[in-house]
């Protein structure tokens, strides 16, 4: 129980109040530049308790890369239902309103 607990220090560290956001994406950066965002999942946790989840899909500008598929499961073709990134923005801010955030994957850039 012990090392449990050393590796759920960090969770201590956090305010009562947060956003958890965790993103799917087309794949690593490459030479034809950053992966595009398939998916934005954003968490909300109020006192210490999760509040409410949202995910937002968003069509992509270039294709998913067979590795990434592998990962999160999400095909091209899937993708062409979605929303375009830009057009789900005005919701995405308006979830993020006031709202102090914490990210999955540091490397992440909006």
């Amino acid at each position: 129980m012990a090392m449990y607990n050393e590796l759920l220090w960090i969770f201590t560290q956090l305010p009562d109040d947060y956003v958890v956001l965790d993103t799917e994406t087309t794949g690593l950066p490459e030479e034809n530049g950053l992966p595009d965002i398939v998916t934005l999942g954003l968490t909300a946790v109020k006192n210490r308790e999760i509040s409410e989840s949202v995910e937002f899909e968003t069509r992509l500008q270039r294709r998913i890369l067979e590795e990434a598929q592998s990962i999160h499961g999400i095909t091209n073709i899937q993708t062409a239902r979605f929303e375009s990134f830009d057009s789900r923005w005005h919701q995405i801010t308006d979830y993020l309103k006031d709202e102090r955030s914490t990210h999955r994957h540091s490397q992440c850039q909006f």
